[in-house]
């Protein structure tokens, strides 16, 4: 009896203290919703582009410097992520990405990490407003969201929205990185509003969920490739569909970026246990 009420104690005492992986996560990088005009200025012209102003590429580099991969935007127009104070979620700033004729990434990416031991979980979280697409509603794409990287080119998985029917999307490991599976049971309306979503990369099972709105949408999702690193998690413009549509137009604003290391839920509820039990046996003896 005794034993079952510590541990009925032990529960209430959590739930009460509000113990959770998340609470013990370590930062990788936090954009602050892109609203610190010193680290994101929406009047910055990267080298290169003098077209494009507010250009994500380049800024905040005593962070971590944000990076580009694609087509050559220095001689074709692509597609672009730009910093703006007009539409945003977060108080001031948000990024404005364009795709307009090939696939496009963004990414901080000096957040290489090995994750093991107690925080071998990597949380990505961010806000998204996907824009109705302009263009064959017959047809899907493009694909906005985030895709996560365990090295150069190794991809882990993906999940976003699909500008032209809604549904949310996740990265497959039996098709290529334009190859998108609408997740069952779930789809919105382009141009809705704001949504929260959220992806956790199990280094222990090598597997990831997502969640929408902190409503789980996808469980167990296996890696795209193994790997035992983290090395970044890119801003995505992707056409969507293998072919029959790789000039895919579109719009979506981003904020809220922010990238974590955790525990699995399961160990981090040991810990907590572990500590409100020595807790508990301390304040045993010195009655």
């Amino acid at each position: 009896m005794q034993f079952r009420a510590l541990v009925f104690a032990l529960v209430i005492g959590l739930a009460a203290l509000g113990v959770g992986h998340n609470s013990l996560a370590a930062v990788i990088y936090d954009s602050n919703g892109f609203d610190n005009v010193t680290r994101f200025n929406p009047a910055y012209v990267a080298p290169g582009e003098p077209s494009v102003v507010g250009n994500l590429r380049d800024q905040d580099p005593a962070v971590n410097q944000w990076l580009y991969s694609g087509p050559n935007t220095a001689t074709s127009t692509t597609g672009t992520a730009r910093v703006i104070n007009t539409t945003s979620l977060s108080p001031s700033q948000s990024v404005q990405v364009d795709r307009i004729s090939a696939d496009n990434r963004w990414a901080a990416p000096n957040v290489a990490i090995t994750p093991a031991g107690s925080l071998n979980v990597v949380d990505i979280s961010w806000d998204m407003n996907v824009l109705p697409t302009t263009t064959d509603s017959s047809k899907f794409g493009p694909f906005f969201g985030i895709e996560a990287y365990g090295g150069t080119g190794v991809r882990l998985g993906a999940v976003g929205v699909d500008a032209t029917t809604g549904e949310l999307l996740y990265e497959s490991p039996t098709f290529n990185v334009v190859d998108f599976n609408p997740s069952t049971g779930f789809g919105f309306q382009p141009g809705a509003g704001w949504h929260h979503y959220q992806m956790e990369f199990n280094y222990g099972s090598d597997t990831y969920n997502a969640w929408v709105d902190g409503v789980q949408k996808l469980s167990g999702q296996a890696f795209l490739n193994a790997s035992t690193q983290f090395t970044d998690a890119d801003i995505s413009a992707l056409q969507a569909a293998p072919t029959g549509f790789d000039n895919a137009t579109g719009t979506a604003y981003f904020d809220n970026y922010v990238v974590t290391s955790v525990p699995e839920p399961t160990s981090a509820m040991l810990i907590g246990l572990a500590t409100l039990a020595l807790g508990c046996r301390r304040r045993a003896l010195l009655a």
